[in-house]
């Protein structure tokens, strides 16, 4: 129960307990514990129960069992609890990358309204004259597409004096102006688009186009001699003239789980083919822009609901997996450095046992307390180095896997696993200094007076 609320955030459910599976659960845990108690206790059970009366009466040691099966168990535990650390630490990394990287455009302080029917979209003109009148409102304009939107119009465009076979593939944006302006997106060569001089329909021969640095570079086209240059296309034998008037920066139109691709942009001759409107705001007070919005938007576009959202909110979103992945290996990392440090307890507690009298001896003999702390942490240290080395390969090759899902990725170093390593020993040292010392600081006396 007190794990659910957690759980519900990262799975996004709306999971409860009730009446019934509340039942359900403890009945399934009752028998879960009965099984792993019967298991867990057969071993030593049946491993007591094979020695042989006449040995143990004449005081031969136990020899404990199979010492390699326990320092194996520990081993694999921390190459496990190594192996979450580093790559919680690596996702951790790659999430900072993303929320620092620059975009090529300015998502902060845009307020998205998609315009999900054909009466909403008619009435895009009445509506951005009646935003730029809100007290607070800098700019707006609109697209078919926004960054994290999804792309649904493409084209395949060839040079002049190629064959269409040679075409590369555009995705293709309708805007109106302002666009890149009011998204900080840089224009590096050529002019933006003016309406009157640069709106089209499908049916012209020759369009004024605006593309991005990707489309130069699948061309090889230098950025002093894109402005003026044609692409061609063709559609059931007709042929289409798009003049380049303008490149602007590359920029992630989608996430950076993916590749920059050719973009081309377009101004439409109707405002029909708009889907959403975008604004950008110079105010902290976004409820009340967002009452007015809605207000207008209900007096003029009456049979569709009204929706907002910030830019930045629907470009994180693109990350929310990601988000939920690093917070189920967070949790599964310190279940498993609890496991871990359980059993590495419970091994030092077995091995402060066995060696007390040798304990109480070397005391008598002048040992000193850090010595002995020395002397019984060295060993499990070791079982952690293994680990380490085991586990630090493993990791790297996991979560450079895991980074080839990133189109842009940070650097994989050796740095994350060293601290994973190096945390993983401070755990492993505090785990089994505890007992150490409490071994150390004992009286010989009492380990010594059987003897």
């Amino acid at each position: 129960m007190l794990v659910l609320p957690f759980f519900n955030q990262v799975t996004h459910k709306d999971l409860s307990l009730n009446g019934n599976t509340a039942a359900y659960v403890a009945l399934s845990m009752l028998v879960i514990s009965i099984i792993t108690g019967f298991v867990a206790g057969s071993y030593p059970a049946f491993f007591l129960s094979s020695f042989q009366p006449a040995k143990v009466l004449k005081d031969k040691r136990l020899s404990g069992g199979n010492q390699w099966l326990r320092k194996s168990l520990v081993v694999f535990q921390f190459i496990v609890s190594i192996s979450l650390i580093s790559a919680i630490l690596i996702i951790q990394k790659q999430l900072d990358y993303i929320q620092n990287k620059s975009l090529g455009f300015n998502p902060e302080q845009n307020i998205v309204i998609p315009m999900r029917t054909s009466e909403a979209r008619e009435h895009y003109a009445e509506l951005k004259n009646s935003i730029q009148q809100i007290a607070g409102v800098a700019q707006v304009s609109a697209a078919t597409s926004l960054p994290s939107t999804p792309l649904l119009r493409d084209y395949g465009l060839y040079l002049q004096g190629s064959s269409p076979d040679t075409g590369i593939l555009h995705r293709m944006i309708y805007t109106d102006e302002n666009y890149f302006d009011l998204l900080k997106i840089n224009l590096i060569a050529g002019r933006d688009f003016d309406e009157q001089r640069d709106k089209s329909t499908e049916e012209d021969e020759t369009v004024n186009v605006i593309v991005n640095q990707a489309s130069l570079k699948e061309y090889n086209i230098n950025l002093n001699d894109a402005v003026g240059t044609t692409l061609l296309s063709e559609y059931d034998g007709k042929i289409r003239k798009h003049q380049i008037i303008g490149v602007v920066e590359d920029f992630h139109q989608f996430s950076l789980h993916d590749k920059i691709v050719p973009i081309m942009f377009k101004v439409p001759e109707s405002k029909k083919n708009f889907i959403f409107i975008t604004m950008r705001v110079e105010t902290a007070n976004y409820k009340n822009i967002i009452d007015q919005l809605e207000t207008n938007w209900k007096a003029q576009v009456p049979g569709t609901p009204f929706e907002s959202t910030f830019l930045s909110e629907s470009v994180n979103k693109q990350y929310e997996e990601d988000q939920r992945v690093a917070s189920i290996m967070t949790s599964f990392t310190l279940i498993a450095i609890i496991i871990s440090c359980l059993g590495l307890y419970g091994l030092s507690v077995y091995m402060a046992e066995r060696r007390i009298k040798e304990i109480g001896i070397r005391k008598v003999l002048g040992a000193s307390v850090s010595g002995i702390v020395s002397l019984l942490t060295t060993d499990f240290l070791k079982l952690i180095l293994i680990a380490f080395v085991i586990a630090a390969p493993l990791g790297y090759y996991v979560m450079d896997q895991w980074l080839q899902s990133f189109a842009y990725q940070t650097t994989l170093g050796v740095f994350v696993f060293v601290l994973a390593g190096v945390v993983s020993f401070a755990i492993a040292w505090i785990t089994v200094g505890f007992e150490s010392f409490r071994a150390a600081v004992g009286n010989p006396v009492n380990s010594l007076k059987t003897e």
